[in-house]
């Protein structure tokens, strides 16, 4: 049988310590969120600098994922496509109320982002 030996360590800390340990298992475990969060980041397969990640909600719900690369390279779902579909889909009661087409409404507003981001 193995001989094993024991050893105590006895440690007492007042308030301020107490607090102070505290602070930095806080901070650790933001770093490790942190960390975590820079892991994940998709590498662009056309010039390999790290992509943007952004998420699509519908209330609670994901809707979709995107990967966006400063080059322009777009991985995953496109927001602006999804929008445009969903303005599609809203547009149709727009369109039959005012005699237009929801495909004639839906063309004139896919540039709306765009013109929205030109007017701030």
């Amino acid at each position: 049988m193995a001989n094993t030996k024991e050893i105590t360590i006895g440690l007492e800390f007042d308030d301020k310590s107490k607090l102070m340990l505290r602070a930095i298992a806080k901070h650790a475990g933001a770093l490790v969120d942190e960390l975590d969060r820079i892991d994940s980041f998709e590498e662009c397969p056309k010039c390999s600098k790290l992509m943007s990640t952004s998420k699509l909600y519908s209330g609670d719900e994901l809707k979709g994922v995107n990967n966006e690369c400063e080059c322009g390279y777009i991985m995953g779902c496109d927001f602006g496509n999804e929008l445009t579909n969903q303005i599609k889909e809203t547009t149709l009661s727009i369109g039959i109320a005012s005699s237009e087409t929801g495909e004639d409404i839906a063309n004139a507003l896919k540039d709306l982002p765009a013109r929205l981001e030109g007017s701030e």
